[in-house]
């Protein structure tokens, strides 16, 4: 109990829910359903309700999610939150439960209306729905807006914004107001129509949500994290796809409903969403020099155990990456040029992230992030048409990944840029040193 009404939730009730607020939310949302009953009766009401809830919990919950957290930052209380002595996990509950709550009072009155009115037809489970993408959305722009506040990039409006556009966009497959097209799902052997398994997936995706945004808080309160948390994330993005392919890795089908090729398409699915998950951690990661130099310091002491506290996430997930490739070729005709290829994707990875550190930590640097993607795009575009226009397509696979037409290129390619730009960042650490 005492975890749940922490002082920062309570602080929360008390700014978000004064006596004026209180009774003009349901004096509103009365209105709104008188006007849809005149129109609609039961069924006008039920989807004005549905209508209303989600607008409250996505479009307006996720701006007050991710606010709780900057406008703290805005109004310089944010420092002296972080020396009050409550832990990440009290903190997290406070700004997630506590920085919507208003929406969510809303929200609670409309989903009171939705099953008064009986609901919609066909659709039992928009409720359930409702409360579900609120979750996952509000959770999704906390997130992203401590990603933004560690990015330290300036706290802005528009930062506040692009946060709830982001929760908004990932919260878009539950809208009450979409009828999903007739069609059933097979994951792991249990059979779902496009509502119920959207419906799953948003709920697990919301735990990882809840998650990510206690680690961040973590972090951002100065707490020692292990990267063993983003490890097994990864591994759960593989179980997840490989449950729509209907095999076990490869290893043997007992819920197979596809061809060999339908269900490879499903793990290279899998495959190429932990590779760019990884590199929009990769990006997305505080980058500092003091850490890298503390890292090495720490290796090369032997340190292995508080190393790893400082080592990168798209650097700790490695392994995992090493795995999937190897079960990736698992069973498949030419297992040589699949193995080839995901190597590519690993190299081009580390390539990308020796560029964008040694960008990001040039001395002075003001908009690392953006002069790195504008590296990244003439590397993955610019050169690229060159070489296609100088009729030079061979090279091709050393700029992009497309190890399996050339697979020497393909790898030698990226894995000389890895290392080239890996010189470049032990360059600037030495630089900085000295």
């Amino acid at each position: 109990m005492s975890l749940l009404l922490n002082p920062e939730l309570r602080r929360n009730l008390w700014l978000e829910l004064g006596p004026a607020r209180v009774i003009a939310m349901p004096a509103v949302l009365f209105m709104v359903f008188l006007l849809a009953w005149t129109w609609g009766k039961a069924e006008g009401m039920a989807f004005a309700a549905a209508f209303t809830g989600w607008a409250l919990l996505v479009l307006w919950g996720t701006r007050l999610a991710c606010d709780a957290v900057i406008s703290e930052v805005q109004g310089r209380t944010w420092d002296g939150q972080r020396l009050s002595g409550l832990g990440p996990l009290r903190m997290t509950i406070g700004k997630l439960a506590g920085g919507p709550i208003y929406a969510w009072y809303g929200g609670v009155i409309c989903l009171v209306a939705l099953l008064a009115a009986g609901g919609i037809a066909d659709e039992p489970l928009v409720p359930i729905g409702l409360v579900v993408t609120g979750l996952f959305g509000q959770a999704v722009a906390l997130w992203f807006g401590l990603v933004q506040l560690r990015l330290r990039s300036g706290v802005q409006r528009f930062h506040v914004t692009f946060a709830q556009v982001v929760g908004i966009i990932v919260s878009v497959q539950l809208t009450p107001f979409e009828h999903f097209i007739d069609v059933s799902v097979s994951w792991y052997g249990m059979t779902f129509n496009g509502f119920e398994f959207a419906l799953l997936s948003t709920a697990l995706f919301t735990v990882w949500a809840w998650i990510g945004c206690y680690r961040l808080m973590r972090a951002e309160l100065q707490y020692r994290s292990w990267p063993l948390v983003w490890c097994a994330f990864l591994v759960f993005l593989l179980v997840y796809f490989d449950g729509l392919s209907g095999q076990y890795f490869g290893l043997f089908s007992p819920f197979a409903r596809f061809s060999a090729d339908e269900a490879f398409l499903w793990q290279a699915g899998g495959f190429l969403t932990i590779v760019s998950a990884s590199w929009f951690a990769m990006l997305l990661e505080p980058k500092s020099i003091v850490r890298l130099r503390r890292l090495f310091e720490r290796l090369r002491k032997g340190d292995a155990a508080r190393a790893l506290g400082d080592l990168p996430v798209f650097v700790a997930g490695l392994p995992v990456l090493a795995i999937a490739a190897v079960l990736l070729t698992l069973g498949k005709p030419e297992p040589g040029l699949l193995l080839a290829q995901a190597a590519s994707l690993v190299l081009f990875l580390l390539r990308d992230g020796a560029l964008v550190y040694y960008v990001v930590l040039a001395p002075g640097a003001r908009r690392g992030h953006l002069a790195a993607l504008v590296y990244l795009v003439l590397l993955y575009g610019v050169v690229p048409g060159i070489l296609a226009g100088a009729d030079a397509g061979v090279l091709l696979a050393a700029f992009v990944p497309l190890a399996m037409k050339a697979p020497v290129i393909g790898l030698l390619g990226p894995a000389v840029q890895a290392i080239a730009f890996g010189f470049l960042l032990s360059s600037r650490l030495t630089t900085v040193r000295g």
